[in-house]
């Protein structure tokens, strides 16, 4: 007979109006971290980082809105088209622009904070949420990969931590429920109010089911996570197995990914061979500069994923010479030191949730990619970010449990805030520490021409050029000019006029396109395609620079015209 895992919770909740009064206090505290991550993710939001492959979702979006297409999928096939949808919405509703997908992700991104705090809270306290939370929304990682790209993927980290805490919820309603059961047994009380075993956890079990299958729509990699947590809470409640509640779950997930599920179905499940086409691409089974060959890929790969997810929980998205500097800066190691720990206390006090879905969720994925760089392929650990900053919040309010227990019992009597001082202080500077990372980040890229900046002064130019029903015309050679993600300028134009209600079209020269073809046009040139039409058409730049300088940008629009 299987015998559940003993759950000893940190908080019981209240009844009577100390309930609604903790309502108020959580509603207080999760908006505060709402607004501070709000406040965090503002500057820069449309400048860093670089536009990357975005067009795709952003023009199906526009397709919804118009009324032109109602997609099952987002722009690949294994992901679904939650993000098109609501940024659909957002469009019916306040029109299309440029700052509309930025905005949206942004406020998903701050949003995240909410489920962090609560998860926090379930496991150790408003203390534990609070930290937690707190370091989320100052985190530089989240903010720049989840909050500044309008991309399904930045939905991931948001319905991922959502789903983490119903699962641990469900362990703790269904561990209390037993608790007051057997209370009530020893009381001999003859109609016990809680008969059924487990039943309000089963019922958060079947509403973890739905958001891990919205989850699953928003990418792949995140069901190691999901998976490994979903047997961690079947091991802490086997009992459930003889109930229909993880049944009912599992029609939950299916349900909630039922969009790209149909997607599938209609396409023939297309998804297979799609993902069997990138897989050598993504393996990266290369050996690249620091890696040893005779360690294998999966070792490889491990190393990458590893350093990447330490930077990322640390918020040091910045470049360094070496890795190595990484691993002796005390400031990046500090903070997957204390997540760990945290998290491992948890599990020995009963409740392994979430350690058991964090240990799949890093040694699964180097079977199949080796792609981890933070920006912007740290999004696929992004997930990971929460939890390990939940593992802080534990091991913070553990410690200052400690802390005041030991200065309250000490012979001196040490009153209770004196001993919880220097870890108070500890706790601040882990919350404030990523800020500064966040702006040299931020002035490095916008120094270093890394930003969006000239695509945003580009499409100004355009703008004011009064162009009526003209056709801007975009050169083929823009696809040379790259960003991270896998951008590229003609693509980011493409949306970028479309959502201006500008229309575009496209020239190319390498393919036979006549030169003549531009006369009379605005068109946005590669440097080099100007260069070589400089002496054949009469090029003037819509920014009033003369064409000649060092300082000349990739790309440029132009008033094409005959000599």
């Amino acid at each position: 007979m299987a015998v559940p895992l003993p759950i000893r919770t940190f908080v019981l909740p209240r009844v009577g109006s100390a309930t609604a009064l903790g309502v108020r206090a959580d509603v207080l505290l999760a908006g505060g971290l709402v607004g501070l991550a709000f406040a965090v993710r503002w500057p820069s939001l449309l400048l860093s980082p670089q536009f990357p492959s975005i067009g795709g979702t952003i023009l199906r979006a526009l397709d919804v809105a118009d009324g032109r297409a109602l997609p099952l999928n987002d722009q690949a096939p294994y992901l679904g088209p939650l993000l098109v949808y609501l940024l659909a919405g957002v469009f019916k509703l306040f029109g299309p622009s440029v700052e509309a997908p930025l905005l949206l992700a942004w406020a998903l991104g701050s949003l995240t904070v909410v489920p962090t705090y609560l998860l926090g809270r379930e496991l150790g306290g408003r203390p534990a949420g609070l930290l937690a939370g707190a370091l989320l929304a100052t985190s530089g990682a989240h903010t720049v990969i989840s909050s500044h790209v309008p991309l399904v993927h930045s939905m991931t980290p948001l319905l991922a931590t959502t789903t983490l805490w119903l699962l641990v919820w469900a362990v703790n309603r269904a561990a209390l429920d037993d608790t007051v059961r057997q209370h009530q047994a020893a009381i001999g009380m003859a109609r016990p109010v809680l008969a059924v075993p487990g039943a309000g956890g089963g019922r958060l079990l079947a509403l973890a089911g739905l958001f891990a299958g919205l989850s699953l729509q928003t990418h792949p990699t995140v069901a190691p996570l999901l998976g490994g947590a979903a047997l961690a809470t079947l091991a802490c409640r086997p009992v459930w197995l003889r109930t229909r509640w993880p049944y009912l779950a599992a029609l939950a997930v299916m349900l909630g990914y039922g969009l790209l599920l149909a997607h599938h179905v209609q396409t023939h499940f297309a998804v297979v061979d799609d993902v069997q086409s990138k897989q050598a691409r993504y393996l990266d089974a290369d050996v690249d500069d620091g890696e040893n060959a005779d360690r294998g890929v999966y070792l490889n790969n491990l190393e990458q994923l590893a350093i990447s997810t330490v930077r990322l929980t640390s918020g040091a998205i910045d470049e360094r010479e070496e890795t190595l500097e990484f691993l002796l800066d005390p400031w990046v190691l500090v903070y997957p030191a204390f997540g760990l720990a945290g998290l491992a206390l948890v599990a020995w006090r009963g409740n392994p949730v979430l350690l058991l879905a964090l240990l799949p969720a890093l040694l699964l994925p180097p079977l199949l990619s080796g792609k981890y760089r933070p920006i912007l392929d740290g999004r696929y650990l992004m997930p990971v970010v929460p939890v390990l900053l939940v593992g802080i919040g534990l091991a913070f309010a553990e410690l200052g449990r400690v802390l005041v227990a030991r200065g309250a019992a000490s012979r001196w009597h040490t009153p209770s805030w004196t001993a919880f001082l220097p870890l108070s202080a500890l706790a601040v500077l882990l919350v404030l520490h990523p800020l500064w990372l966040l702006s040299e980040f931020y002035k490095d890229t916008q120094e270093d021409g890394f930003s969006n900046a000239l695509y945003l002064r580009t499409l100004d130019q355009v703008r004011a050029a009064e162009l009526g029903d003209e056709v801007v015309v975009l050169d083929d050679r823009l696809s040379e000019v790259k960003s991270a993600g896998g951008g590229d300028g003609r693509s980011n134009f493409t949306w970028l006029l479309a959502v201006s209600r500008i229309s575009s079209g496209t020239w190319d020269g390498a393919g036979g396109d006549a030169p003549e073809a531009l006369a009379g046009q605005v068109a946005i040139l590669h440097r080099t395609t100007a260069e070589h039409l400089g002496d054949q058409l009469t090029l003037t730049p819509l920014d009033g620079r003369r064409l000649t300088g060092r300082d000349r940008p990739s790309y440029r629009a132009y008033r094409v015209t005959t000599p």
